[in-house]
């Protein structure tokens, strides 16, 4: 016997209610994983089967929740829209009860209970004072890379900006708090503090379990987003054949979609497979990095230190904090190049990378280290160059493609640079993976488990991809 998601029984009579054909349209069931809750199939699906469809009307969107939420000026966001609704109805009694939601309460009910093992849960809770005894995971916070860390306060910014924006619509439409089902939402105008938690949860079911949904007229629009039933129980593989949606007709045809006949999700099986009953279905969640998936959904991928040095792992590190430390230790003159490159597009996002081999730098990041290094390394006042406007248009010509390097010397200066940042990272990587292990044993706090190998990971990683850009640059390897 399998464990099943208790909701699955009531979601399932929810989405008949809604006109999905049960018999015809739900090849797959819930079940219990190691840590939460996969999507298996029925039957064997060969290869591009339709595996499920799911009616527009049963989509939590932002055109679903429309009718029921009065205008605002700015308007909410997808994101916003939709945690405003999920921290209105988030069941109560820490999962013993069922979302009271008169539209979406079934759905609601099988989200998850909590977000303890989330990273920016961790966050938060140190950010309101919680002590490591009070919180599973927080202490886990020290040991996260500095790149991560930095990545995880980005997210942190984006989540106190939403929360913001709902609550100040919840001033001005006070009448939406009647709505609720969620008794905690009550208190949310006189103490907000106190209902933070509750859109904590709501936001990262949004966060973790969106997706791509054409609701506006260009497809790069960031509200394009959805909550899917039965689609978020499938979990995340990024070497396992995967679902797809099938192509939205709006997309095919590149045009606004229909205000008045929004189209059904309809999920294939993966089409390089047959699966077989019993088998998991999986997800991928795009092609991103270690440090994208875990600040973002909470999860890292295994590395493996042959696979990213051989090339056949994508792998990449986000090492834009090292860097911006460069340009502030040159201050004004270090300000001054910053500017620079924020006026033509090269000011951040600067990354190594394992694939496609050999492992090597982002240009974003060969240009920005050519434009440090084009000035005397001493200089750290603006009038200490004279000539500054003139090596300026010299690298751009190098960004414009006009010329193929500023001189030999300034390729041998950023080289080394990089050789010496990409040492340092996988010196420290060594440290912490060394380290971990010891700091988790005897924390018995339910994240370690879950989370420790996940931190390891991203270590691993950091460290794998740095040793294969330094054997890169060490081989003489043209970038």
């Amino acid at each position: 016997m399998h464990d099943h998601h208790p909701g699955w029984p009531n979601l399932l009579a929810w989405l008949a209610d809604h006109g999905t054909n049960l018999a015809h349209h739900v090849h797959s069931e819930a079940r219990a994983v190691e840590f939460g809750y996969g999507l298996f199939a029925l039957k064997d699906l060969p290869p591009s089967t339709p595996l499920l469809t799911i009616p527009a009307a049963a989509l939590l969107n932002s055109i679903t929740l429309a009718p029921h939420y009065p205008k605002a000026k700015p308007q909410l966001s997808s994101v916003q829209i939709i945690s405003l609704h999920l921290l209105l109805h988030r069941p109560h009694s820490a999962g013993t009860e069922s979302s009271l939601d008169p539209l979406f309460g079934p759905y609601i009910s099988v989200f998850p209970i909590n977000f303890d093992t989330h990273p920016l849960t961790w966050y938060w809770k140190r950010r309101r004072g919680t002590t490591l005894t009070d919180s599973p995971g927080v202490w886990l916070l020290d040991q996260l890379t500095p790149f991560v860390k930095r990545d995880l306060e980005r997210a942190a910014t984006t989540f106190q900006a939403d929360w913001e924006r709902v609550q100040a619509y919840l001033r001005k439409r006070p009448e939406v708090l009647k709505t609720a089902t969620n008794p905690n939402a009550q208190r949310l105008l006189d103490d907000p503090e106190s209902v933070g938690e509750d859109y904590l949860w709501a936001w990262l079911n949004v966060n973790t379990r969106c997706i791509y949904y054409r609701i506006k007229e260009t497809k790069s629009d960031p509200d394009n987003l959805t909550l899917c039933p039965i689609l978020d129980f499938m979990n995340h593989s990024s070497v396992e054949p995967s679902v797809i949606p099938r192509a939205f007709s709006a997309d095919i045809w590149d045009m606004a979609p229909s205000k008045n006949a929004a189209e059904d999700m309809v999920l294939m099986s993966p089409s390089q497979k047959t699966v077989l009953a019993g088998e998991e279905l999986y997800l991928r969640y795009g092609y991103h990095s270690n440090q994208f998936l875990f600040v973002e959904y909470g999860f890292s991928n295994p590395v493996s230190e042959q696979g990213i040095l051989c090339g056949d792992e994508q792998s990449d590190v986000d090492v834009t904090p090292v860097v911006e430390d460069l340009f502030k230790s040159r201050g004004v003159f270090g300000e001054w190049m910053k500017e620079r490159l924020l006026e033509e597009g090269y000011w951040g996002g600067w990354t190594l990378h394992s694939a496609p081999a050999p492992a090597h730098p982002s240009w974003r990041l060969i240009t920005a280290l050519r434009l440090y290094h084009a000035f005397p390394a001493g200089a750290v006042k603006l009038e200490s160059i004279t000539d500054r406007e003139a090596t300026l248009d010299v690298w751009r010509e190098v960004v414009n493609g006009e010329r193929a390097s500023i001189s030999d010397e300034n390729e041998a200066v950023w080289r080394e640079t990089l050789l010496r940042l990409c040492q340092k990272i996988e010196e420290e990587a060594a440290d912490r993976v060394a380290s971990l292990p010891p700091l988790a044993k005897g924390r018995d706090d339910g994240a370690v488990e879950a989370m420790s190998p996940c931190i390891m990971s991203l270590w691993d990683e950091e460290k794998y991809v740095a040793k294969a850009v330094l054997q890169s640059i060490r081989d003489g390897v043209s970038f």
